[in-house]
């Protein structure tokens, strides 16, 4: 039944999309109709809302990705093998799951902790703003 009630805020939504279509012009009715549809795919639930694409800014060459997580990763990986070493007992464990442990916590400060405060850090970076010519 939560299917049928996000259908049909989905079909109403597209109703009112549609009505608006000749009312502006081509490149405003574009924009209109994109904003509207990511409003709409926003506020979704359920499984409606699993196979929704919302358009993002354009990406980073893969490079500059590549060198900024190198830059955060190296570092990482130094400090917690070097925090590692002062723990008794971790260095009797087999090297196996000793380098198994080191990994998952570099893992999880990489992806949770570390990439999206330097990800900001180097958004002048990674992401620099495109500037208009006045047309040229």
């Amino acid at each position: 039944m939560v299917s049928d009630i996000t259908g049909d805020r989905f079909s109403n939504g597209a109703t009112k999309i549609i009505d608006r279509v000749p009312k502006k012009g081509k490149e405003q009715q574009l924009e209109s109709a994109i904003q509207d549809i990511t409003n709409a795919m926003r506020k979704a639930s359920g499984i409606n809302s699993a196979h929704i694409v919302i358009p993002t800014a354009p990406h980073q060459p893969a490079y500059k990705m590549a060198i900024t997580t190198y830059i955060a990763l190296f570092p990482t990986i130094l400090l917690v093998h070097a925090a590692l070493a002062y723990i008794p007992d971790f260095c009797a464990l087999p090297p196996i799951f000793g380098n198994g442990i080191a990994v998952a916590i570099v893992f999880a400060l990489m992806t949770y902790v570390i990439m999206l405060r330097f990800t900001r850090l180097m958004a002048f970076r990674l992401y620099p703003r495109r500037h208009s010519n006045n047309g040229l």
